[in-house]
């Protein structure tokens, strides 16, 4: 399978670093997906299927990178839905997963790992690596921006849009088609927390925020949304 992934996105720029990013994001949550099916408990065989998941989950990135040369869903690209067509529509998952019997769970977790919320599902298999592969993926991204600073993002005198903030204040996830401003994209990466299904997970999100929140350099901005972040984390983790 990594055989596999390597041979695809070798066929890109990977002397653009945002090719890299995905590559190397990919790799970590292959590997970190694996890792905390462990930690919650899953049978070797869900284990296999979580690292699975894991290295496909954003191979839509690479085709929506080099036809817009942006990370952005609602540009009429959705990387999730283009990797579910590359893979399952066009026949490609042979290459990468021999095993069909979880076609349809690999199938719900990568079409739904970047969606504002999960579909309605009765399948308890495909929730249960639906809700990992999104608190993975959350993790990594949280990571990007608050251990490894691969954006340089800083905070700048633009506003929080009143929907973003209201979301914020509600505890809830922040959806994309309310960011307007460059503090809103900010905002955006601390409310990611409000969607960690797993509370095993909750104190290292909060730690990744909070390095954040140092980097952006954003102490006034952003210092009540660091509260409302911290007081959650502390009610979710008791």
């Amino acid at each position: 399978m990594l055989k596999e992934f390597n041979k695809y996105v070798n066929k890109f720029d990977i002397s653009d670093e945002k090719i890299m990013w995905k590559v190397e994001h990919s790799l970590r949550v292959y590997e970190k997906n694996k890792k905390n099916a462990e930690k919650l408990g899953f049978s070797k065989e869900e284990v296999n299927l979580a690292g699975e998941i894991g290295l496909l989950h954003d191979i839509g990135r690479f085709r929506q990178l080099e036809i817009t040369d942006s990370f952005s869903d609602l540009e009429g690209f959705d990387h999730a839905d283009f990797g579910v067509k590359y893979l399952f529509d066009e026949c490609n998952i042979k290459k990468y997963v021999k095993d069909e019997k979880d076609y349809e769970i690999i199938k719900f977790a990568i079409k739904n790992h970047n969606k504002y919320r999960l579909p309605k599902c009765t399948d308890a298999e495909m929730l249960k690596q639906a809700k990992l592969i999104r608190d993975t993926d959350k993790l990594d991204i949280l990571y990007m921006f608050g251990k490894l600073n691969v954006f340089k993002v800083v905070c700048d005198d633009s506003l929080i849009s009143p929907k973003v903030m209201d979301a914020i204040k509600k505890k809830k996830l922040v959806n994309n088609k309310d960011v307007k401003t460059h503090n809103d994209e900010i905002a955006v990466k601390f409310a990611l927390i409000f969607d960690i299904n797993n509370e095993m997970f909750i104190k290292e999100a909060l730690g990744y925020i909070e390095s954040y929140y140092k980097i952006i350099k954003g102490e006034d901005k952003f210092k009540d949304i660091l509260d409302i972040v911290e007081e959650y984390a502390k009610e979710r983790m008791e």
